[in-house]
């Protein structure tokens, strides 16, 4: 949806195999935020501009904030960064108001104590954060909130339903290996790989409610 034109098409070319969970991605404020909670944070952006740190054109925090401006009347300015790096430096500083990412990029500051998680994207909790609610059990309903982000993993359209099969099998039983648990550790993700069957029914059920949020917001990168 960010691009007009590519060399594939991606309903037709591709297969699913796997979908690899990400863990939950977490509203930040830097701690000196007058915002305690995130209701509190949505009423400071309706009366005042505020800024949201966003780790790329058309990601989960810029979608947000499209989502809390249209349902809420909110007037926040997405601000773009190059990762999540440089994102949560200005975030910890108050140079930006607040920002969504991932836990393990939130770590370092978190042991600081240089920021404040208010809400975290999703159905799952942080394993490493389970005082933390999500979005949409504080009442933030929209789309954007329900949806567990993942990373998919592909094969080429046409290769045998039983090779995707094992292929899938084998990401569900290496998350349960000495080097899957110890991934699955260090970023802070309880869910598993999901097995193909589930993988390509959230594919065919959720990529229309992705191309919906990402055009909404009129971005293209080329």
């Amino acid at each position: 949806m960010l691009y007009r034109k590519l060399p594939f098409d991606a309903e037709k070319d591709f297969t699913p195999i796997t979908l690899l969970p990400v863990g939950p991605l977490l509203m930040a404020v830097p701690t000196n935020s007058p915002a305690k909670t995130m209701k509190e944070w949505v009423e400071m952006a309706k009366t005042r501009e505020t800024t949201m740190a966003s780790y790329n054109p058309a990601s989960v925090p810029h979608l947000a904030a499209a989502e809390l401006n249209a349902r809420y009347g909110t007037k926040i300015e997405v601000v773009h960064y190059k990762g999540e790096g440089p994102m949560w430096i200005d975030v910890v500083s108050g140079v930006v108001q607040g920002g969504i990412g991932s836990y393990v990029a939130l770590a370092p500051h978190l042991a600081k104590g240089t920021v404040r998680v208010l809400a975290s994207v999703g159905a799952e909790k942080s394993p490493r954060l389970p005082q933390v609610t999500s979005f949409v059990s504080q009442g933030f309903d929209g789309q954007i909130f329900r949806l567990d982000g993942c990373l998919a993993m592909l094969a080429p359209a046409g290769t045998p339903p039983e090779i995707v099969r094992r292929m899938g099998d084998l990401f569900v039983e290496a998350a349960d290996s000495a080097k899957g648990l110890a991934l699955r550790e260090a970023f802070a993700i309880d869910a598993k790989p999901t097995t193909t069957a589930v993988a390509q029914q959230r594919w065919r059920d959720e990529s229309p409610i992705w191309i919906k949020l990402t055009e909404s917001t009129g971005i293209k990168l080329d």
